[in-house]
């Protein structure tokens, strides 16, 4: 049967261990702001992305009200110059 090992005892001072946690935090806290500046980033590229579909929508949407108003004023027309045309008509 093999013998029960001893626990290992820490191979760095408590000072060294602190100062490679201050390494790892420094590391960190360098890659969270690169994280939160590509982030603010990526929204700022979506909300110019959600204005211009915001501004063709918006031009697609004034398309179709100058359509349908020319449509509609088209039909009064066409109407207007038939009852005209049938009111005259004997005349």
């Amino acid at each position: 049967m093999a013998a029960p090992q001893k626990p290992k005892t820490p191979q760095r001072t408590p000072e060294q261990i602190t100062r490679d946690l201050a390494t790892e935090r420094a590391g960190l806290e360098k890659a969270f702001d690169g994280l939160r500046d590509e982030l603010e980033e990526a929204a700022d590229v979506m909300t110019r992305k959600a204005t211009q579909v915001g501004v063709i929508g918006g031009v697609a949407v004034a398309g179709v009200a100058a359509g349908v108003g020319a449509l509609v004023g088209s039909v009064v027309a066409v109407r207007g110059v038939l009852r005209f045309r049938r009111r005259h008509r004997d005349d």
